[in-house]
């Protein structure tokens, strides 16, 4: 089964679906911004793995390769 086009049909699989895709690009944000060498807080790292907002993330997403600093996110 392809993962790209499955989507999950009941009320318990969306949620968690929604959820795994959230803490991923979370990871996603955290593993750019520390391979860049930038200093990642503990309440920062909490914040972006907390956050389950899909538009929130993405635009963390696009802005972490051209961040300085882990407060340019947050601007």
């Amino acid at each position: 089964m392809s993962t790209d086009t499955y989507k999950p049909q009941s009320d318990w699989g969306r949620r968690f679906w929604t959820e795994g895709e959230a803490h991923g690009e979370a990871k996603g944000v955290l593993a750019v911004l520390r391979s860049r060498g930038i200093a990642v807080p503990q309440e920062a790292a909490d914040r972006i793995t907390a956050c389950t907002d899909q538009t929130q993330l993405m635009a963390w997403l696009n802005k972490v390769a051209h961040a300085e600093s882990v407060e340019e996110l947050f601007v």
